[in-house]
């Protein structure tokens, strides 16, 4: 395949711009590396580390902000403040006067408001992504689902519905879409998102139009949730103190490796420890109805 890829890219690079040409690249890399263990996971692994948010108050009394996102975080980020940053409507006395950066400025002020006056704090654990699974009608109904059907160019883009991230693709590659944030991310990426998504399998005919749209739930219900609470009293890895409210309920037996949404099979993790098993090598197994780790 690497050299395979190679003859190609040199091929494309006769007609391509650089963009288009570093896209098929990380498509071809993508392909390559289907688990998500090259430069791509390891620079969004770096990334995420990386993330900083610094409110500090100047000699002149006015608060500024300094920081930096990954593409996943700056996706769900701007996803909860671009509905609150659109321009108001126009009044007798104009359009909104207020600059771009001005309505974000308000849009992250009334986003906590919001938060504090609704008592939506701590956050609960909720849809963290919606993944859209894209197959031709052939496939479905010819069940052929065997490697290489899809063609490398045909990573389609992903698309925020009513703000929500959403992450799209092709069984080599993903895109993340939220908000105004959209941006190619890993194989492993897209898995770990997707660990509490929404699944909506989209069955495509010709020209790519949609025939139809399935969805199937696979979070815990608020009764399951109030379960996991009594049992793990937050974030199960030992030693993490992660209240219950800021955790997610996830399948000890990974939902794509046919996992159940029962709570004998699902445990309480924070977004870190989260990461730890799907990225660091940790296991989760459950014994005598408790998780050990």
């Amino acid at each position: 395949m690497r050299a395979d890829a190679e003859q190609d890219l040199l091929d494309r690079a006769a007609t391509l711009d650089p963009k288009g040409l570093q896209e098929a690249a990380t498509r071809w890399a993508a392909r390559i590396d289907p688990a998500g263990s090259g430069d791509l996971e390891a620079r969004e692994q770096a990334s995420r580390a990386a993330r900083d948010f610094t409110l500090y108050r100047g000699r002149d009394g006015v608060w500024r902000a300094t920081g930096q996102l990954d593409t996943e975080g700056a996706a769900f980020v701007m996803a909860a403040i671009d509905p609150l940053a659109a321009p108001r409507p126009a009044t007798v006395d104009g359009p909104d006067p207020r600059s771009p950066g001005r309505r974000r400025g308000d849009a992250l002020v009334q986003l906590a408001q919001l938060a504090l006056t609704n008592g939506l704090l701590p956050v609960n654990g909720g849809v963290a992504a919606t993944v859209m699974v894209t197959m031709t009608l052939e496939q479905l109904t010819d069940g052929l689902h065997r490697a290489g059907l899809v063609d490398p160019d045909g990573c389609l883009p992903g698309t925020g519905r009513d703000g929500a991230a959403s992450i799209a693709g092709s069984q080599d590659c993903a895109q993340i879409a939220g908000g105004t944030v959209r941006a190619r991310i890993s194989a492993a990426l897209a898995r770990r998102m997707a660990c509490e998504a929404g699944i909506i399998p989209v069955v495509l005919g010709g020209a790519s139009e949609v025939l139809d749209l399935g969805r199937s739930r696979r979070l815990a219900s608020p009764a399951q949730r109030k379960a996991l609470t009594l049992r793990d009293q937050g974030c199960s890895r030992p030693r993490c103190d992660t209240p219950p409210a800021w955790t997610q309920a996830h399948h000890v037996t990974w939902w794509d490796h046919g996992g159940q949404t029962n709570v004998s099979e699902m445990t309480l993790v924070c977004d870190h420890c989260h990461d730890l098993v799907h990225h660091h090598g940790w296991t989760i197994t459950m014994t005598n109805g408790q998780p050990q780790w």
